[in-house]
């Protein structure tokens, strides 16, 4: 063709009826973390190890709770010698420093933790994805990117199901073969 602009219309048209005949489906991906066998055991574990963190530091405190009484009582202060005193400031500037090391280190893991959770999700939900629009070959959004869809579109349950199911053949094979490592669906 020599004219551009009709090379260009003709462009266009094709384009915008590919684009109109293509079949849509929408996923929200939050569901798919919240509800699916995987996303709540990572959920579960993230919620164990949270536990344990806080219970570590809740442990601490205790323990400069106790110093600060020690300092903060005057008849016990008059009771001590000048040396025990002074051990006793020391043990509170020192567990003082261990919390605020233990609360940095616990946010510090625990942001890695959600991370690696969160990825590791991502990467289970995209490859159920792919698996699904090689079966219908339709386009995928994320619910976020969407100001509306009609709820029919909503492929999310499918998504929570083939991902469960992926949940549980592997549930199976680790079953089969007890020394390996927890669920690694996607690695």
């Amino acid at each position: 063709m020599k004219n551009p602009f009709i090379s260009t219309v003709l462009f266009f048209t094709a384009l915008s009826t590919s684009l109109i005949a293509t079949e849509y489906k929408v996923v929200n991906t939050r569901n798919c973390f919240m509800n699916s066998k995987l996303g709540k055991q990572e959920q579960e574990s993230f919620e164990s190890l949270k536990n344990q963190k806080a219970a570590l530091m809740e442990e601490k405190s205790k323990e400069l709770e106790e110093v600060v009484k020690k300092l903060s009582d005057p008849t016990i202060l008059d009771s001590m010698s000048p040396e025990a005193e002074q051990r006793t400031k020391d043990d509170y500037a020192k567990l003082s420093q261990e919390l605020k090391g233990m609360y940095e280190e616990c946010q510090q893991i625990l942001y890695q933790k959600e991370m690696q959770i969160g990825q590791k999700l991502q990467s289970n939900i995209d490859k159920a994805l792919e698996e699904m629009n090689k079966e219908d070959g339709c386009i995928i959004l994320k619910s976020d990117a969407c100001h509306y869809y009609p709820k029919e579109l909503d492929i999310t349950n499918m998504v929570v199901k083939k991902l469960d199911e992926k949940f549980d053949q592997i549930t199976q094979a680790q079953k089969k073969t007890p020394n390996e490592t927890k669920h690694e669906v996607v690695k």
